[in-house]
């Protein structure tokens, strides 16, 4: 759509522009297509280094590499919403046409300039594994287990002992209660799964983990509590 939008355009402004007019128009559309270009490049720089100042220590997630800030600058491509801004001016507006063109140039050059290299300076830059999430995850099931443990330290039946060595031995709930015929053992895990949801809800208000470790984990515990079974 937006190709289809600079080829009707490009003709009316061909007619309303003078000839030696036309190529001074192109080359400020260009130069203003090298500043999108920078401004970018420069803006994901900047920001990256006021993230790397105002690190505490304590957050979930670490800045961008210089080769992440790179991609990231590099990834700025314009599309349909530029085009749309420019095609919004009235008709006599002051540079119409100037402003259409420069709209058509910043959208060409950044889809094709960038878009069809953005593949190939990914690869390049050999950017290292987002395991953030997967992070997240392990540290949300050990504090979703823990959780279940602390909620039968009170509790000196067979049934806790068994549920004990149960909860430890398993990473994670969705390996746990391979026997859920027990009721009385499925009473206690119901309870457990309380505190577990609990535990799982203070890490995401306090920001340890994002919203995708969240609902991975929680889905893990739904589960665990639909193969429990209805209340008695």
């Amino acid at each position: 759509m937006a190709f289809t939008l600079i080829g009707l355009q490009l003709a009316p402004i061909r007619a309303n522009v003078p000839t030696p007019e036309q190529g001074k128009m192109l080359l400020g559309s260009l130069l203003i297509l090298l500043v999108v270009i920078l401004a970018r490049l420069v803006w994901a720089a900047l920001y990256m280094l006021y993230e790397r100042s105002s690190l505490t220590g304590k957050e979930r997630y670490q800045p961008l590499s210089k080769r992440g800030e790179l991609a990231i600058g590099w990834a700025g491509m314009r599309g349909i919403v530029t085009l749309a801004a420019a095609l919004a001016l009235p008709e006599n507006f002051p540079e119409r046409d100037f402003i259409l063109l420069t709209a058509f140039v910043v959208v060409l050059g950044t889809l094709l300039i960038q878009g069809l290299t953005l593949r190939p300076l990914l690869v390049w830059l050999n950017l290292p594994k987002d395991d953030l999430v997967e992070n997240e995850v392990k540290l949300a099931r050990a504090a979703t287990l823990k959780a279940a443990l602390y909620a039968l330290k009170d509790e000196t039946s067979p049934e806790a002992d068994m549920l004990r060595a149960e909860y430890k031995s398993a990473p994670t709930f969705a390996r746990t209660g391979n026997d859920l015929t027990e009721l009385p053992r499925n009473a206690l895990r119901r309870e457990t799964l309380t505190y577990s949801r609990l535990a799982l809800d203070k890490l995401r208000n306090a920001g340890t983990i994002g919203d995708d470790a969240y609902w991975q984990v929680q889905g893990e515990l739904d589960v665990f509590e639909v193969a429990i079974g209805p209340r008695e």
